[in-house]
């Protein structure tokens, strides 16, 4: 059953649909198509690391690699805060060309996370930005030429606007670490809707669907935002995930909690241990299997910001965290059933936060992360064995 909800967002009304996973009747039901292909994706058994390339005064990395060039957006510190990119040669030996994104604004205040996908020749973000006197957090979307000037090609202004973390009350949507997707023509991102971490809480996804020009399309007639409840298969609050589709499925990385909170603290994500699933959806979005694809007993296990494949494998990284102990950031490599084949565990510190991104190629992984309070982003290139 649907459950329609309207709500004001800046002066723009905008209708959802909430979905618990039914799927034969929802509004998002569409044709989609996967264009991976896994024959000449070679056998991965190790990876080897290459080389680090560090970043001053940047966290949050995000990487896109064509043929001969590497496009490193992140998130530049100081003197203020703004997104840039950096485009390297193929090798990453060296930055070809440099530009700012985007810059503190008086309405929409500064920008916080961002998140890309590409299709081959542009590259599609959408990213967050704060006004911290209002406490209030915008969402927006962004299209990039891949090429050595980086033209903006199409933008959205303001989708969202929604409370700042510190006042967000349960059912305020989370715009923090937007998820893109690609499926055939159509572009998504997939924000939360804020609940609590504990094992009570609802674990709801919000939808938005453009086309690659960046034009919103609706899901029925004057319905722009679809919803999906994942209560059933998952427990506590929608965390930073991402989503794919392969073969006419889609695959969402879910945190799940498995224990309550060891600090009290609600609002701290890592103060409830969690395990890691994928939710396997059909084409109309509806439930088709959960499966748990990491769990150590007293971790936080999630954070899942980069899922990538290549058809014969998906390519997943997240934080693996016992707060107070350590903070790692793990790459793992599944194949087509899900079964782990790797497991590298690239980034470590005993305090702080990470933030993990990944990107690949048929001989590279490029995995991006920071250190929150280190003030750089890191770079890291593995070969694949």
């Amino acid at each position: 059953m649907h459950k329609h909800l309207l709500a004001t967002v800046a002066g723009l009304v905008t209708s959802s649909f909430l979905v618990s996973c039914g799927g034969a009747d929802n509004p998002a039901s569409t044709t989609p198509s996967s264009t991976t292909s896994s024959s000449t994706t070679q056998d991965i058994s190790s990876l080897s690391l290459l080389k680090t390339i560090e970043i001053a005064d940047a966290a949050r990395p995000e990487i896109i690699r064509t043929t001969d060039r590497v496009f490193v957006v992140c998130l530049v510190l100081s003197p203020s805060r703004t997104f840039r990119v950096n485009i390297y040669n193929g090798d990453m030996t060296a930055i070809v060309n440099s530009a700012t994104l985007v810059s503190n604004d008086a309405t929409y205040g500064d920008p916080t996370d961002i998140r890309v996908i590409s299709d081959g020749a542009y590259l599609y973000a959408f990213y967050e930005t704060l006004n911290g006197a209002q406490k209030k957090t915008y969402l927006f979307g962004a299209k990039y030429a891949l090429d050595d000037n980086f033209t903006r090609a199409a933008y959205t202004g303001a989708l969202a606007q929604s409370a700042g973390d510190t006042v967000a009350v349960a059912g305020d949507e989370k715009l923090d670490d937007p998820a893109p997707m690609l499926s055939g023509d159509d572009l998504t991102v997939m924000t939360r809707i804020k609940s609590t971490l504990a094992q009570s809480g609802e674990t709801i996804y919000r939808f938005r669907k453009f086309d690659k020009s960046l034009q919103q399309k609706e899901y029925s007639p004057g319905v722009t935002t679809f919803d999906i409840d994942l209560s059933a298969y998952a427990d506590g609050e929608a965390r930073q995930s991402s989503i794919i589709l392969e073969n006419n499925y889609y695959y969402l990385t879910v945190q799940t909690a498995v224990g309550p909170s060891s600090i009290g603290n609600d609002n701290i994500i890592w103060s409830i241990p969690a395990n890691l699933l994928i939710v396997k959806l059909d084409s109309n979005f509806g439930f088709v299997e959960s499966r748990t694809v990491s769990a150590e007993t007293g971790y936080t296990e999630g954070y899942v910001t980069g899922l990538r494949s290549d058809g014969k494998y998906f390519y997943v990284t997240y934080n693996h965290v016992k707060l107070g102990t350590e903070f790692s950031s793990v790459i793992k490599i599944f194949d087509k059933n899900w079964n782990a084949v790797v497991t590298e565990k690239y980034k470590s510190v005993a305090s702080g936060g990470l933030r993990p991104s990944i990107e690949i190629s048929t001989n590279q992984v490029i995995a991006g992360n920071d250190e929150e309070g280190a003030a750089k982003a890191v770079i890291y290139v593995f070969n694949k064995q």
